[in-house]
């Protein structure tokens, strides 16, 4: 991204990034995400529920690293997803319990 280009992130994108976290499958992924929203000082509340931010307050610059982070996440999981659905055959066809 150039520094002219201004990018901007109106309720549907938000919104959008908000359902591709809900859809992190990792726990991991997670943690990492979390790493991240400390780094940025979003601000954050905990309770036995879990973690909980309100996105419609999070910086711009700091939207474009979470939505950078999910996009690396997102290409290097449908990567593996390839390569694992070869493995997971060969595992069903074995009929291999873990």
């Amino acid at each position: 991204m150039n520094s002219g280009d201004v990018q901007t992130y109106d309720y549907n994108k938000k919104k959008k990034i908000v359902y591709r976290i809900q859809n992190l499958k990792k726990r991991k992924i997670y943690i990492k995400l979390f790493k991240l929203i400390l780094n940025e000082n979003i601000n954050f509340n905990s309770n036995n529920n879990g973690i909980f931010i309100n996105v419609s307050k999070i910086p711009i610059d700091s939207l474009i690293k979470i939505d950078e982070f999910l996009n690396e996440y997102e290409s290097q999981n449908s990567q593996s997803n390839i390569s694992d659905s070869s493995e997971s055959m060969s595992e069903s066809s074995l009929n291999l319990a873990f």
